[in-house]
Formats: structure tokens, C-alpha cells, sequence
């Protein structure tokens, strides 16, 4: 949940609000990552004060808002795309399997055409000449006569068994052919939405990543700024601002929680541990390890122009050891991380781009949006440390400890 933004002037900013408000005098903040920086401290009144932090934290609340939208809606995106990969992927199978099937109904109605045509000549020779009266009659062996055309009859019979059967066989493969055509048609088309799910999907990656980029920039000012009014640290402002988002996020993903359990009529809430009040301020997040490159997903079956199935997106930071050794370190390794590591190994695997495409459940703890997770750092669509951060306040809030929300998931295969 974001505060009520505040408009901005054209040309103006919180930096000169600040300037030319009240009187003020030099002190130095040092920002975590940048060089002192000269701010300005200000010593009017308490209103004038308190009109210029309101504005501080309208612009904050501006920019983190932004740039979690921006990385939200890649989110979705990229869920589209991943819709669109798993019907093309789906397509092409049904494709492959009628093809096959069309061929092996080929084969079938090839033969039996061909076996229906070796008895036709068969009868034709054997029926041929005199009629079955004038032999009888004419032979001196009838007994011989009438088992051949016994024989003869037996064959007229398995001619037309035979028959039967190829032209059922050219009904079923006809109807395969229109099912195989149809179904590369529809391939085709997916092969196409697909591409075009995978390049908005890429576009939005992009869009989200510079939003990230320029808010965690702008931020840091502002967190200066806030500092100064307030005779603070901007690591103070920054710690207290997350964690008061967390704890709101955390409540409103309890909340939506609860409500689920009452929906589905099982007991939500009333089943979990005690909360454990309000979370702990987490230590000031490090910053995101160098991505891996990102396995490939598997590709679909071959497909006229076929698009590639989508790879994890740029910049995320899929490090299931990694991300399980930071949440060690905030919790330790005993049995309350070893129920942690079960839960989260059933909920996404420990990955930092897991996600439900049905739901919209995103990342290592799953959160749903995932954008609530942007309270615990703006990088939480591809940085698998504030998921954790968020996970764990959540965990705290709504269930105690890892192991209470553990065995909350046995019984009811969520949390």
C-alpha cells in the first residue's frame, strides 16, 4: 500500500522546496554507497518542516510506486508469455501426434486397398469361365467342385470383410488429415502470439529494469533530504521506511490470506501460530550478486517459424543455494530454516522468478501480487533478497515461525 502522492511542479523538486522554505544550515549526510553530500538542515517552524517532509515523502512515495507498477506489470507479461509458450508447446504435440497418426492411418489404408485389390483378382480369376451349374455337371470329381467353390466363397466373403475395412480406413485417415491441418493452422498462429507475448514480455523486462534503475537513483537524494529535515541518517529513514511498508504489505497478504481460508471454508487464520508481533527491521540489504546465466527453457516441438520458449528475464537472479544461504543467515540453520527450505521448496523451488501464471503468485515466497514484495526493496522482481526479507516478515506476522507456517501448508497445501 503506497501513501496518497502529492503533485509535483513542473520545475520544481523537494531539493528547492526545501532550499528556499526556510532558513537553513549546512550539515553533511552520508548515504550508504555515495560521497558525503552537502543538504541543507532547516530550522523554521514545525509546520514548515513537516510541509517539506510530506513532500520529501511524496516524491518517495511517487517513484517506488512507479517503479513497482513498471515491475509488475512486467510480471504479468512475462506470465503471458509464459501462457503463450505452454499453448504453442500443447499445439505442437496435438500437431505431432495427429501427424503421426495420419501416417500410420496412410499406411493402414494403403495396405488394405492393396490386399482388397489382391482378392478382387483372386475372385475374378476364379469365377471366371464356365458356370457353377455346367461344372458340377461336366466334372467328374464334384465333391472336388464344391470345395472350390466353398473356397471361392470363403474368399468373396474375406474380399468384402477387406473392403469394409479400407474404406473405413479412408474415412478415418480423410478425417485425421482435416484434424493434422487444422492443427497446423493453430500452431501456427500460436507460434506467432507466442512471439509477440515474448517481445512485450522482453519490453516490459526492459521498462521495469530502467524504472528500478532511476527510482533507486533518485531515492537515495530524497533519503538524504528526509535525513536532514528530520536530524537523522539516510540509512535510519531508508530502514524505517521498508519496514513499516513490509509490515503493511505483510498485514494486507495476511488479510487477502484469511479471507481465503474463509472463502474455501477451512479455518485461514484461525489454524496458523500466534503472530509474533511485528517484525524485526531486517539489516540493510546487500547488494544483488552478479546474475547467472539463466538455464534455457526447454523449446518447444518444431513448428513452422516457431517462437522460442521464454528464458528466465534478464538481470534476475535465480540462485536457489544462494538465496536459501541468505535466508540461513537470518534465521540460522536449525529446524525453523529446515522447515523454511520445505515450504519454499514446495511453493517455487527457491526461485526468484517462479511464478503462477493462473494465480499470479510470483517469486521464492510466492506473494500474490508480487508487487507487494517491492516494500522490502524495488528490485524484488529480480533480486532474491528482498523476497526473503518480505517472506520472512509475512511468515512472522501471520504464522510466528517457519515451522507454524510449514505445517499451516501440510494441512491445507498453501499458506
Amino acid at each position: 500500500m503506497h501513501a496518497p502522492r502529492l503533485p509535483r511542479r513542473p520545475g520544481s523538486s523537494a531539493a528547492s522546496a526545501i532550499a528556499t522554505a526556510v532558513a537553513c544550515s549546512a550539515v553533511l549526510v552520508l548515504s550508504a554507497g555515495l560521497p558525503a553530500v552537502a543538504v541543507e538542515a532547516p530550522t523554521g517552524d514545525a509546520a514548515s518542516v513537516q510541509q517539506q517532509i510530506d513532500a520529501v515523502v511524496g516524491s518517495l512515495d511517487e517513484l517506488e510506486a512507479g517503479a513497482a507498477d513498471a515491475s509488475e506489470r512486467a510480471v504479468v507479461a512475462e506470465g503471458a508469455s509464459t501462457r503463450a509458450s505452454d499453448a504453442l508447446a500443447a499445439a505442437a504435440a496435438l500437431s505431432d501426434q495427429l501427424d503421426a497418426r495420419s501416417a500410420e492411418a496412410e499406411s493402414t489404408e494403403e495396405a488394405a486397398h492393396r490386399q482388397a485389390g489382391q482378392l478382387a483378382a483372386h475372385l475374378a480369376r476364379a469365377g471366371s469361365g464356365a458356370s457353377t451349374t455346367s461344372v458340377l455337371l461336366g466334372s467328374d470329381h464334384p465333391d472336388e467342385v464344391l470345395r472350390q467353390l466353398g473356397t471361392l466363397t470363403q474368399l468373396g466373403d474375406r474380399w468384402q470383410g477387406v473392403l469394409a475395412d479400407a474404406t473405413t480406413s479412408s474415412n478415418e485417415l480423410a478425417s485425421l488429415r482435416d484434424q493434422s491441418e487444422a492443427a497446423r493452422a493453430e500452431r501456427e498462429r500460436l507460434a506467432t502470439e507466442a512471439a509477440q507475448e515474448a517481445s512485450a514480455a522482453s519490453s516490459a523486462q526492459a521498462a521495469a529494469d530502467g524504472a528500478v534503475a532511476s527510482a533507486t537513483s533518485r531515492t537515495d537524494d530524497l533519503y538524504s533530504q528526509l535525513a536532514a529535515l528530520r536530524q537523522s541518517t539516510a540509512d535510519a529513514e531508508r530502514t524505517a521506511r521498508r519496514d513499516a511498508a513490509v509490515l503493511a504489505s505483510t498485514e494486507q497478504a495476511g488479510a487477502a490470506a484469511a479471507d481465503r481460508g474463509a472463502a474455501s471454508g477451512g479455518s485461514g487464520a484461525g489454524t496458523s501460530a500466534p503472530p509474533a508481533g511485528a517484525p524485526a527491521p531486517a539489516a540493510p540489504r546487500p547488494a544483488p550478486a552478479p546474475a547467472p546465466a539463466p538455464a534455457p527453457a526447454p523449446a518447444p516441438a518444431p513448428a513452422p517459424a516457431p517462437a522460442p520458449a521464454p528464458a528466465p528475464p534478464a538481470g534476475v537472479v535465480n540462485d536457489p543455494a544462494g538465496a536459501k544461504a541468505y535466508a540461513a543467515s537470518k534465521i540460522g540453520t536449525g529446524s525453523e530454516y529446515t522447515c523454511l527450505v520445505q515450504l519454499w521448496n514446495k511453493e517455487s523451488g527457491w526461485r526468484t522468478n517462479a511464478q503462477n501464471p493462473t494465480s499470479g503468485t510470483y517469486g521464492i515466497p510466492q506473494a500474490n501480487p508480487g508487487s507487494l514484495m517491492a516494500s522490502a526493496g524495488l528490485d524484488w522482481r529480480t533480486n532474491y533478497r528482498p523476497q526473503v526479507d518480505w517472506g520472512l516478515s509475512y511468515i512472522a506476522g501471520r504464522y510466528g515461525t517457519p515451522c507454524g507456517a510449514w505445517g499451516f501448508f501440510v494441512r491445507n497445501n498453501w499458506y
